[in-house]
Order: structure tokens, then sequence, then C-alpha cells
């Protein structure tokens, strides 16, 4: 059975928006960078960049999940993300 992910998006300008799309998944082993989030529901998402220099991410809707998952990289403090919420926060949206 798979665990549930709220699906992500960042451009190439890194520019985050919540997708508001629940994704059940059992692996994700392609999602290799672990970033964490600063004004969003979830606590952090893992990306999987894309040859552009897009990504897409998946963010675990439970702290469990992270239990299985031991090998990531983190990209926390990398630009253009250290200010991710006040740039991003006007893709929230009311479901």
């Amino acid at each position: 059975m798979g665990h549930k992910y709220m699906s992500y998006s960042r451009d190439v300008g890194g520019h985050i928006t919540r997708n508001h799309q629940v994704v059940i998944v059992d692996d994700i082993a392609d999602y290799h960078y672990r970033e964490s989030l600063f004004g969003w529901p979830e606590p952090y998402v893992f990306w999987m960049i894309m040859a552009d220099g897009s990504a897409v991410g998946l963010a675990p809707m439970s702290d469990r999940v992270l239990s299985k998952i031991t090998h990531y990289s983190s990209i926390d403090g990398h630009e253009p993300r250290k200010n991710n919420a006040v740039k991003s926060c006007t893709s929230i949206t009311s479901p």
C-alpha cells in the first residue's frame, strides 16, 4: 500500500507551487533532493530535477513516511530558495 504525498512544482526561477493534488505512491526513489518548506502545510518536499532546471516534488503528508526514506541529498539553504514561503505564498489557494 502506498503513502500519501502532496504534489509540488518549482519553475527554473525557483517559484514553488503547491498543486493541491494528492498522489499515492510506494517508492519515491527518483526524488533525490529534500528541501525544507517554510509557510506551507507540509514541512519538506522531495524534488526530482528536470533537464531544464525546473522540478516536480512530492511532500509527505505523514511523518511516518520519512522513517522509510534514508537516501537523499538536502538542498536547504541553496539559492534561490532562502525565502521560499515569501517568494511563493501567492501560490497558496484554498482547495
